[in-house]
């Protein structure tokens, strides 16, 4: 096979890649037991996903007087990544979603399974919007 610059010539980077696409695409929900409950997630959201979620952290993380209350952030984002990568319901009222989400593990059950960078990708996101 002769070659161009290292490149062999008839390799179709857009071709492996619309494959790896589609391979990804068709694995990429999973489903694990959590505490005895089947929880399917998510492993990469879309581009459509990614601009939803961090769009509604940011919108959840101001006030009705568009003042910022980053001391949500943090607890905001799992409810994020809770309500966009899984199939789960969280509980009312928002002190019991504190509680689902701080004081049990579920937050790294989920986080554990979800693509490699995702999270990273999100939260680096978030932070250049902040400044």
């Amino acid at each position: 096979m002769e070659t161009t610059n290292d490149t062999p010539r008839g390799f179709d980077a857009s071709s492996i890649c619309a494959t790896l696409v589609t391979n990804i695409e068709k694995s990429n929900l999973v489903t694990a037991r959590w505490r005895g409950v089947e929880v399917r997630i998510k492993k990469y959201l879309s581009l459509e996903e990614f601009v939803e979620f961090v769009n509604n952290v940011m919108s959840m993380c101001v006030d009705k007087d568009n003042n910022p209350h980053m001391e949500l952030l943090d607890f905001v984002f799992r409810i994020g990544v809770i309500t966009t990568f899984t199939d789960i319901e969280l509980p009312q009222p928002v002190v019991q979603q504190f509680k689902y989400l701080y004081w049990t593990d579920i937050y790294q059950f989920v986080t554990e399974r979800i693509g490699a960078g995702q999270i990273e990708l999100l939260e680096k996101s978030i932070k250049t919007i902040i400044g």
